[in-house]
């Protein structure tokens, strides 16, 4: 079950993270909840993990 689980995580890290913390950052805005910190932060950090998990699959599938 733990093995699904960490495999599902590895695919889901990266770009797909990456839109999932843009998109809560636009709906957010357009429903009047980007004055709440903790919904902002929500988006940041999911932006920010995409983005450092999509350089380190990119690093580690290089060959050089």
């Amino acid at each position: 079950m733990m093995k699904k689980v960490f495999f599902w995580c590895k695919k889901a890290v990266g770009l797909p993270m990456v839109v999932a913390g843009v998109v809560v950052l636009v709906v957010s805005y357009f429903t009047g909840l980007s004055r709440l910190n903790s919904v902002l932060l929500l988006g940041l950090l999911l932006v920010l993990i995409g983005t450092a998990g999509y350089v380190w699959k990119a690093k580690r599938g290089s060959k050089y």
